[in-house]
């Protein structure tokens, strides 16, 4: 039973509906509660519809479930970026490093959790002046993209990363130049 539940929640997770996908993780959670995928699945489903504190609680339990998942952390910094919390961001991140030292995501999402923190404590941001505005760089643009099962396995290809790096690099380069001749 809890097996049909997971199949469910994970057909209809993949077409973008998310409050029936939690719906049937919770159904599957119940039956037994100790399956750290379910509680990650869910998690990402509450990322994806912005229910961060519920992503938090379920990402929590993940990684108290498989502590040496990686992928129990990268639902973790989602919740914890969603929520702006960012230095416990930059703590998950590092501790998802201890247990998985060359994931590509994780290494990305640190870097972009500890330029959000970084930013967080400098004020207030500057008017967006780039094409994308804050779209690449945006801590909740990357918790989505690290919690959708369709663009997750992107993050963890090195290239792919450091193509959107210099994406991003590039539009706020040609912002701040846009900025200099207004």
């Amino acid at each position: 039973m809890a097996e049909e539940a997971e199949a469910r929640s994970n057909e209809v997770f993949s077409v973008g509906d998310f409050p029936t996908a939690i719906r049937h993780f919770s159904e599957a959670i119940n039956q037994p509660p100790t399956n750290h995928v379910l509680y990650s699945n869910r998690s990402a489903a509450y990322v994806s519809i912005k229910k961060y504190s519920e992503a938090l609680t379920d990402a929590k339990k993940t990684v108290e479930l498989k502590p040496d998942w990686s992928k129990g952390y990268r639902r973790l910094d989602a919740a914890h970026l969603g929520l702006a919390h960012y230095d416990d961001a930059v703590s998950a991140y590092k501790k998802g490093l201890e247990y998985d030292p060359n994931n590509e995501a994780l290494k990305s999402g640190l870097a972009d959790a500890q330029a959000s923190d970084s930013r967080s404590r400098a004020g207030p941001p500057l008017p967006e002046n780039n094409l994308f505005g804050d779209a690449l760089s945006g801590p909740e643009m990357w918790a989505k993209l690290t919690a959708d099962p369709s663009t997750g396995a992107y993050l963890q290809q090195p290239d792919f990363v450091k193509m959107m790096q210099t994406e991003r690099r590039r539009e706020t380069n040609e912002g701040e130049e846009r900025e200099k001749t207004n």
